[in-house]
Parts: structure tokens; C-alpha cells; sequence
């Protein structure tokens, strides 16, 4: 019998098989489709919750008739997009963080190459920016951007911390300190110039990164 769904097999069938028996069948399939309707997620972190649960078994969160979705609706898919957010290390935001550490340290390096501890302050700034960077409330996109602000500040800073060393401990009454403290007012000019540029350059990709990291956000709020 092509075509034919089992329910209503079974209720042709009436001579090898009871009426009842597909009335069960018809009730175990109602059952089974009323069960997947009442299935919920937790709008904090998206687990999965069984019906009756007073709290989420994942992140505490204590499951009111509000703070609970249920499968196709918006607030669902918020809350799986956070629970996937939540969920294990995340690969892209971890090497961006890292990246940005790294270069960061390295400027912040140079910049006090003249006044010492450049090693040290490495370590720090590398460990700092990239903690810093990984934080929750970023994504990868907002990692770089936020990455590339704090980069522009410390290019555009790092010619004045090289030079003013130079500039400080040279001394003017001889000829070869006069020499490096104007070596040095021309090279906080100079290199100075061009770390503006480049500042603002890599100031206003960081801006484009966040403001297209933003976009989607502010289009579905709107809708």
C-alpha cells in the first residue's frame, strides 16, 4: 500500500490487527510530538533543560517561564548563539588577541629600548593586551579593532619615549652631546611625523574593523 502512513495502515489491516492497537500509535506519535514541543533552552546559555527544572544545570541560571525559550522562535537562536560563544576555546578570538599582544609588546619594547626593562615590559604588555583582547565581551572582529586603537596609541608614542632618553642625558656642553640632543629633537620630528601617519592609518582600520562588527548587531536590533 504505496503512499499509505502507518497509523492508517494498521486501521486497514483490521483483520490481522486490533482498532486499538493504532489508537496507541495515534497517541504514542501525539505524545512524542506534544514532548518535542515542550522542549526549552535556557536564554542565558542556550543548554538544553528538562521540563520542570528550577534551575539550568549549566550556568545556574534559574529557569522562570521567561528566562526559558523554546526551538524556532528569536530569543532561541540568541540563546544557542551564546551557548556556542560559551563553548570551548575560541581559536579565532585567542589568535587575534595574541597577534595584537605580540606587535603591541614589540612597539612598547622599542619605545623604552633607551630607558631599559624593554624585555620585561614586553612580557607584560603581551600578556596584558592579549588578556585584555580575549576578554568575553569581545568577538575576533572587536579584538582587532580594539587591538589596532591601542597599537596607534603606542606607534604614535614610541618616537618621543625612544628619543627624550637620548635628549636627556646628553650633555650640551660638548660638542658630541650637543650633537645627539639635536640628533634627537630632529628624530622625534622626524620619526614623530611619520608615526602620526602611520597611527592614523592603522587608528582608522581598527575603526572600520569595529564599525563593520557592529553593523549586524545594530541591523538586527532594528528588525
Amino acid at each position: 500500500m504505496v503512499g499509505t502512513s502507518p497509523v492508517i495502515a494498521v486501521a486497514h489491516a483490521g483483520s490481522t490487527r486490533p482498532l486499538r492497537d493504532a489508537k496507541r500509535m495515534t497517541s504514542k506519535l501525539i505524545r512524542n510530538t506534544r514532548s518535542y514541543d515542550c522542549v526549552t533552552y535556557c536564554s542565558n546559555c542556550g543548554t538544553e533543560v528538562n521540563e520542570g527544572a528550577k534551575f539550568c544545570s549549566d550556568c545556574g541560571e534559574s529557569l522562570t517561564p521567561e528566562s526559558m525559550t523554546d526551538p524556532g522562535t528569536p530569543e532561541h537562536e540568541e540563546a544557542a548563539t551564546v551557548a556556542e560563544d560559551k563553548s570551548g576555546f575560541q581559536t579565532a578570538r585567542g589568535v587575534t588577541a595574541g597577534i595584537m599582544g605580540l606587535l603591541v609588546g614589540a612597539v612598547v619594547a622599542f619605545a623604552f629600548t633607551n630607558i631599559g626593562g624593554s624585555s620585561v615590559l614586553f612580557l607584560i604588555t603581551f600578556a596584558g593586551v592579549s588578556y585584555y583582547l580575549y576578554d568575553r565581551k569581545h568577538s575576533a572582529r572587536t579584538a582587532l579593532g580594539s587591538g589596532l586603537y591601542i597599537l596607534a596609541l603606542w606607534i604614535l608614542a614610541a618616537p618621543i619615549m625612544f628619543y627624550i632618553p637620548i635628549i636627556g642625558g646628553a650633555n650640551t656642553e660638548t660638542a658630541a652631546g650637543s650633537g645627539a640632543a639635536i640628533g634627537g629633537a630632529l628624530g622625534i620630528l622626524i620619526w614623530g611625523f611619520a608615526g602620526l601617519l602611520v597611527a592614523v592609518i592603522v587608528a582608522a582600520v581598527g575603526y572600520f574593523v569595529n564599525r563593520g562588527a557592529a553593523t549586524p548587531t545594530a541591523t538586527s536590533t532594528s528588525s
